[in-house]
């Protein structure tokens, strides 16, 4: 049982990136998890069937943890040498923090409203925040490729007079 949220959480990871190859739009994909999460959570907690809401949260986590790899596709793919090494410390330092915070606030959550659903409402709000951070995603990495398109290999932008 315990390992269930794992097991789910690699077929996520494993569909995710195997779909990124097919389609190659990660940004949409990162949107589909966010959604995929907020959906789910939501049907989580109005659920009232114990063997429902455990499934529920074991889909969650193929959203949530099926996100992994979009998002290493995006960052990786921007960075190179120094700045990736630099780039890989930063997401798995973040990483590890939120492996510490996320069940320390969990925790906090459920002790002070007494409810074991509680906690599930911040996975909704940070859902919800992750969704609305897609499109602000989706334009910077537009603008990126426009930028990369505006100048061709081997020429340097130069910046335009004021």
């Amino acid at each position: 049982m315990a390992g269930s949220g794992g097991i789910s959480g690699l077929a996520g990871v494993l569909f995710f990136a195997w779909l990124k190859r097919r389609i190659g739009r990660e940004v949409t994909l990162i949107g589909v998890c966010a959604g995929g999460t907020l959906v789910v959570m939501l049907a989580y907690l109005a659920s009232t069937n114990p063997v429902l809401s455990i499934s529920l949260i074991f889909v969650s986590s193929f959203f949530g943890l099926g996100t992994l790899p979009l998002f290493w596709s995006v960052a990786m793919s921007r960075m190179s040498g120094l700045m990736a090494a630099a780039g890989l410390a930063f997401i798995n330092m973040l990483g590890i923090t939120g492996g510490f915070v996320g069940p320390y606030v969990y925790g906090l959550i459920e002790q002070a409203t007494g409810s074991l659903r509680a906690p599930y409402y911040v996975i909704v709000v940070a859902a919800c925040i992750g969704l609305a951070f897609v499109p602000v995603l989706a334009l910077s990495v537009r603008r990126e490729r426009a930028r990369e398109d505006a100048v061709t290999p081997g020429e340097h932008a130069r910046p335009t007079p004021a």
